[in-house]
């Protein structure tokens, strides 16, 4: 399961309302990911037409999805760095014990070889 937090007109009600919502699902893995503004994207394009989340609220956001998977024994096992993240955090993954996404290790290590297939689509091959 995927959360990106900062997303406009988001804030810490909403993260709660979602973390309600994952409690209820208590996926194997968790992905907590920090807004990116994408280079030809049109939010990034018309960035002055969304609201997003200030620095300090971003983290105050950040610390409470890390509290949530403390509190429902998740462990971070791969972390990864995007440009243009609000807040200029990481995105975080998380697994319950023995549940770890094998798939997303290898692609974090580049490992893995990925065939993409449609238009714009990236393929690495190792």
């Amino acid at each position: 399961m995927d959360l990106i937090i900062g997303l406009p007109n988001e804030g810490m009600k909403e993260l709660e309302h979602s973390l309600n919502e994952t409690d209820k699902l208590m996926p194997e893995s968790l992905t907590v990911h920090t807004l990116s503004f994408k280079r030809a994207s049109k939010m990034t394009k018309n960035r002055d037409q969304y609201e997003v989340a200030e620095r300090d609220e971003i983290a105050d956001m950040m610390e409470r999805a890390i509290a949530w998977t403390e509190e429902h024994a998740y462990v971070p096992y791969y972390l990864y760095r995007q440009k243009n993240i609000l807040g200029n955090l990481e995105n975080v993954g998380y697994a319950l014990e023995g549940r770890e996404c094998l798939y997303n290790i290898l692609m974090m290590e580049e490992r893995q070889t990925i065939i993409g297939l449609g238009c714009g689509a990236v393929s690495k091959i190792f």
